[in-house]
C-alpha cells in the first residue's frame, strides 16, 4: 500500500525536473509507472512534503526574508528592502514589501522619461495577495523596471505605503506623470503622494472598459488616434470638445465637469508639452495620457469616432 511517504520520495524527483508539476499529473504519472492505485489526497499530501524536503516551508520563507535583505543591501549597496509586519496575538505576521535595486533607481533618474506605470497582479498560491511593480520607459521605449513589491490587498492605506517607498526611491521629481489602470485607492494614494504629478489612466484597461458598455468600428481607430503626436490632435480635440458640448446630449457617463475639463485642457495647452507645459507628454511620445481619456469620454457616437475620422483622414461626421 502505498502511502504520502512513498509519493514523496518519486515526486521529489519529478519537482526537480518541473517545480510547477500539479498533483493531478503527478497521480497519473506514478499510476502509469508503478502500476498503483492512489488517491488524489495521498498524492497532494505527498507532493508537499517533496516540495518542503526540497525548498523549505512557506514559514520558513517569510523568516528568511530579512536575510534576503541583508544580502541585497550586501550585495547592492544602496538598494532599498522595505519589509512591513503586523502583530497580531503576541505573533508578528509579514505583510507588505517594497524592492527597488539600486541600479534601477539609478537607471530611471538618469536614462528614463519622466515617467512611471504602476499595477498589480493576484498572487492565487497558498498565501494570497498583490504582486505591484513599477515600470519605465528608457529613451527606446522599452520597458524598464523600477522596483517591485507585496501589499496583501488594493486597497488605499496599502497603495498609500507602496507609493510612498516609491517616493522615497526616486524623490520628488519636478516632472512626472504617472500611469495607473482605475483602481481608485491607486489614483488617491498617487494623488496624496505626488500632488504635482500627471496622472494618466492605462489606456488598455479604458479599452476594456468601454467594450462592456459600447459597440462600433470606432475600436479600430482607437490605438492609432492615441499614439497620435498631441500637436496634430490639438485642433481636432477642440473641435471634438465644442461638438460634444453643443451637439451631443450628455449620456454614455460622460459629465458636464468632463467636457468643461476636457474643452479647458486642450485650450490651455501649447505645442506638444502636453501636461501643462512640463513635457511629460512629449517626452511619452504618445501612449496613455490625457488625450486617452479624451477618446474614451464621448462615447462610440460622439467625439471619439469623430476626433478618430478626423485624425484618419477620413471624412467628418
Amino acid at each position: 500500500m502505498t502511502s504520502q511517504s512513498w509519493v514523496a520520495d518519486k515526486a521529489a524527483t519529478m519537482l526537480k525536473k518541473d517545480p510547477t508539476i500539479g498533483a493531478v499529473k503527478i497521480l497519473k504519472e506514478l499510476q502509469e509507472e508503478h502500476h498503483v492505485t492512489l488517491d488524489y489526497h495521498t498524492v497532494w499530501k505527498g507532493k508537499q512534503k517533496a516540495a518542503t524536503s526540497l525548498y523549505g516551508s512557506w514559514e520558513e520563507s517569510f523568516r528568511m526574508l530579512y536575510n534576503y535583505k541583508a544580502e541585497i543591501e550586501l550585495r547592492s549597496p544602496r538598494s532599498i528592502v522595505e519589509i512591513d509586519t503586523t502583530t497580531s496575538e503576541g505573533e508578528v505576521h509579514f505583510s507588505k514589501l517594497f524592492i527597488p535595486f539600486k541600479p534601477c533607481i539609478d537607471g530611471f533618474l538618469n536614462g528614463c522619461r519622466p515617467y512611471i506605470s504602476i499595477d498589480s497582479t493576484h498572487l492565487n498560491g497558498k498565501w494570497k495577495g498583490q504582486l505591484a511593480v513599477v515600470t519605465a520607459l528608457d529613451g527606446h521605449n522599452w520597458m524598464f523596471p523600477v522596483a517591485y513589491g507585496f501589499i496583501e490587498s488594493e486597497n488605499e492605506d496599502n497603495w498609500a505605503w507602496f507609493m510612498n517607498q516609491v517616493k522615497k526611491a526616486i524623490g520628488d521629481p519636478p516632472v512626472l506623470a504617472v500611469c495607473t489602470d482605475a483602481c481608485k485607492g491607486l489614483e488617491n494614494a498617487v494623488k496624496k503622494v505626488f500632488p504635482q504629478a500627471e496622472q494618466r489612466e492605462c489606456f488598455r484597461h479604458m479599452w476594456h472598459n468601454f467594450q462592456k458598455y459600447f459597440h462600433g468600428d470606432v475600436f479600430g481607430r482607437l490605438w492609432p488616434a492615441a499614439r497620435a503626436s498631441s500637436s496634430r490632435l490639438k485642433e481636432a480635440l477642440a473641435s471634438g470638445a465644442r461638438w460634444i458640448r453643443h451637439r451631443r446630449p450628455l449620456s454614455g457617463g460622460l459629465r458636464e465637469v468632463d467636457v468643461v475639463q476636457m474643452s479647458g485642457w486642450v485650450a490651455e495647452k501649447d505645442g506638444d508639452a502636453g501636461c501643462g507645459g512640463c513635457g511629460a507628454d512629449e517626452w511619452m511620445g504618445g501612449g496613455e495620457g490625457w488625450r486617452c481619456w479624451l477618446w474614451w469620454s464621448g462615447g462610440t457616437g460622439g467625439a471619439d469616432g469623430w476626433v478618430a475620422r478626423r485624425h484618419a483622414g477620413l471624412a467628418a461626421a
